[in-house]
């Protein structure tokens, strides 16, 4: 038996063909679409994730910032204040060491009835020791009487042979001044032997009466206004910024019998640089 033979194809029209192709891309677009928008929605939730994941790293949005490093004062304020509290402590203890010495010296007053910076007791006979006894009084005498300090101060060393003649010991006379004349410091005189020496350089002991003192202070005020009030003395001050010509001056105008007086108080006044007392 014969197979029957399949019935011809038949083609499409030009039309129908047109419409079929623009249906298959349309159909194809969509397709396309589709598929892109569900890409892209499921994309949007895993940069949605990825973001709400990554923002704690990126972001301190309600947390605390750190504290930045600054330089804190406060080591300086606790050190300002340790050192306010020990100059405080120093000021306390000086103002107890101010007070005790204050007290001492009131209590020291009232039992001995003397001023202690008024020198009625025996100087003493170091050489160290006695200039430094000495200065307060040739630097007040200076200030009130124009006489050099350190020529003074020799002076008082050669008359008073170191605070050890009998003068000086019962008589507070540091300069041998006799009572000749009127002195508004001397309380009385005594007398005692000296020595005497002639201008061709005979010496002598005789008999004088000298001045006698309450203290080395009036002892040496008496000095000065002995020295500036006696005519023959005149040329002497015209030279009180030089001790050496004062001292010599003083013996051209017959302050010494000694022809070798001038010379011994300069040897003094270098020897033991007395000069640095005329600067008070």
């Amino acid at each position: 038996m014969g197979i029957a033979p399949s019935p011809p194809r038949s083609k499409p029209a030009a039309g129908e063909t047109s419409r079929r192709s623009n249906g298959a891309r349309t159909t194809g677009k969509r397709a396309a679409a589709g598929t892109r928008a569900t890409s892209g929605r499921a994309a949007a939730p895993t940069r949605a994730a990825s973001g709400r994941s990554s923002s704690p790293a990126r972001s301190t949005v309600g947390a605390r910032r750190p504290a930045k490093r600054t330089t804190s004062s406060r080591p300086r304020k606790r050190m300002s204040a340790a050192r306010a509290r020990m100059l405080a402590r120093r000021r306390r203890a000086l103002s107890l060491l101010v007070a005790a010495v204050l007290a001492a010296t009131t209590i020291w007053v009232i039992s001995t009835g003397e001023d202690p910076d008024v020198r009625t007791g025996p100087a003493p006979t170091d050489p160290a020791a006695f200039i430094e006894y000495a200065v307060l009084p040739a630097q007040e005498e200076m200030a009130e009487f124009d006489v050099p300090a350190s020529v003074a101060l020799a002076q008082s060393i050669i008359e008073s042979h170191w605070a050890q003649s009998e003068l000086t010991v019962e008589g507070r006379n540091f300069f041998g001044i006799k009572c000749a004349g009127e002195s508004p410091f001397a309380t009385g005189c005594m007398e005692k032997v000296t020595t005497e020496c002639t201008p061709s350089g005979e010496c002598s002991e005789v008999v004088d009466a000298f001045r006698t003192y309450d203290s080395a202070e009036d002892s040496f005020r008496d000095h000065g206004h002995f020295l500036s009030n006696n005519p023959r003395y005149e040329q002497a001050f015209e030279h009180v910024d030089d001790p050496d010509r004062f001292a010599r001056e003083i013996q051209e105008a017959g302050y010494a019998t000694d022809p070798e007086y001038a010379d011994k108080v300069i040897s003094l006044m270098n020897q033991y640089d007395l000069y640095q007392y005329d600067d008070e």
